[in-house]
This record gives structure tokens, sequence and C-alpha cells, in this order.
């Protein structure tokens, strides 16, 4: 089966990024819940932007490509096919992420036949005074704030038709605590417990909308010294550098053993890792492809 993964921004406190807003623009950091309501750090004018971009990238391809020879010309509309194709679209739900879908999934034919499935397992990686990990938000709540949020910002126009969000398991308080950090273990734990549940899934692919911090470690717990001596230079950019704005890039998994296994990798439509990371980074999508038999 295939899984594909899109990543929201990351926050202030995890990366740091100019997608979303900066806590301080709420106070400052502190150990009280977001003092608007929902998630610290939801996403900003750029995030905007980069999210609608990639709505746009998504219905041609990579411009790039599509321009270039033949062979990388069907690679870029087979890239687009098999996006299209995810049988499930789920995200994060903090806010930025939920943004970030309502601007890039929308039009996704999956999104329109049924909806975004909201799944605490992909939520950010919550590290010491990581606020941007938190909320005060469940169940229905999350997409009614992020879509108030975004009309803000954007403007209604944008929303004309609702986009349907499945609550799944965010009815109760589903976040890390502000003044816990989360362990290796628990970490490990839910990331194997999100792949167990694409593994049982009657799917063949699926979208994510998540965090870099959560993939970049995704990558590092599951690569293998095969894809890392094939791909030296990838395997580092998706274990330590971040993709801009809304990137995309697309990972396969086999999850025929115990533990998932990432076998090939590669950034779809034009994204571009920015390797250098600096506290204005921005966030990332990317595109991950489980097989699920040997």
């Amino acid at each position: 089966a295939a899984a594909a993964a899109a990543a929201g921004e990351d926050g202030p406190y995890g990366d740091g990024s100019h997608g979303y807003r900066d806590d301080t623009e709420n106070g400052g950091i502190g150990t009280s819940p977001p003092p608007h309501g929902g998630n610290l750090s939801p996403l900003g004018a750029d995030g905007s932007e980069e999210g609608s971009k990639l709505a746009r990238r998504r219905k041609t391809g990579a411009p790039a490509l599509v321009r270039s020879e033949s062979a990388l010309r069907e690679q870029a509309l087979k890239d687009v096919s098999d996006f299209l194709r995810a049988e499930l679209v789920v995200s994060s739900p903090l806010i930025r992420a939920v943004e970030t879908a309502m601007l890039a999934m929308h039009a996704h034919p999956t999104v329109v036949r049924s909806s975004v499935r909201l799944v605490t397992h992909v939520r950010e990686i919550k590290r010491s005074y990581g606020l941007d990990s938190v909320s005060r938000l469940t169940g229905d709540e999350i997409a009614q704030k992020a879509l108030v949020e975004l009309q803000d910002r954007v403007g209604p126009e944008h929303f004309a038709r609702k986009m349907k969000f499945d609550p799944h398991d965010t009815g109760a308080p589903w976040w890390t605590p502000i003044s816990v950090t989360e362990s290796e273990q628990v970490i490990g734990e839910r990331i194997e417990q999100f792949f167990e549940s694409i593994k049982y899934a009657d799917i063949s692919s699926c979208v994510v909308v998540g965090h870099s911090l959560w993939l970049r470690e995704i990558c590092r717990r599951y690569s293998t010294r095969e894809f890392d001596s094939k791909n030296p230079e990838l395997s580092k950019n998706l274990k330590y550098d971040k993709l801009k704005n809304a990137g995309v890039v697309r990972l396969d998994f086999d999850l025929s053993s115990r533990l998932p296994l990432l076998v090939a990798a590669r950034p779809l439509f034009d994204s571009k890792f920015k390797v250098k990371q600096r506290k204005d980074d921005g966030g990332i999508l990317a595109s991950l492809t489980c097989k699920h038999t040997s």
C-alpha cells in the first residue's frame, strides 16, 4: 500500500518558522494554555501562500519537470496521479497543520468525496517548552477554529465549499502537557501506532499532513542501510534538513516486517530542501509510499 504524508509548518519552539506566528505575539513563552483558545503558532501569511501554491503545483506537477525531457515529464505526471489516488487523507490536529490541509488538500478527490481525518499520532514531537505542540481544543472545535483563523487571513471567498473533518481520536485532550517533554520511547510508540493503523487499513495509499520533526524522526528511525548507501545526500536531507514551506517528498516503506523499512524516496512537485537550518525556515509537505508484502 502507499501512504503519503503532508507536513505542516514547524513551530517556533520546534525548529522555528516564519510560516506562522511566533508565540511571542500571544504573550511570550509561558506555562499557561494558548491564550487565543487554540493551538499556538497558527499558520501565518507565508504558510498560507505556500499552502495555496502547493494546491496549484499539484494540478500540473512540478513545473520544472513538466518542461523537461519526456521521461521526467512522465514521472511528474505519474507523481500527480499517485498523489490524487490516495485513499485516505489524515492531518495532525495542531491548528497549523489543519490550516495547511484546508489550503492544499481542499480539491483532493478523497477529501471531496469523504473528509480529512484528524489523527493524534502524527502531531508534532513535543520538546522542552514546545508550546507550538500543545492545544486546548478537542473534536470538532479544532477544524472550526482553524477555519475562522484562516478566513481572517486569506478571506472567506477561498472557502466557498466547506471541507469535512473527521475528529477521529481527538475527542479528549490529546496533546502532551506543556511541562512534559516526550521521551524517545513515547515518540517511538506513537509513530509505530500510526504505521500499524496504515498497515492494517484496507487502503493502498494515504496523505498525511503533519510536521517536520515528526517526518525527520520516522526517516531517522526507519531508513535502511541499503537506502542510505544508494541515496547518501537525500538520506541526510530527510533526517536532518527541512523542506521549504509546503514542500512534498514521497517516502516508500516496506510494511511486511515488524517495523517499517524506508526503501525509496524523492521530493515531489519541485520541492526543495533548506539545508541550512535557520529560525525563519518554513514547514514541509511529504509523500510516503508503503509496501505491505515482500
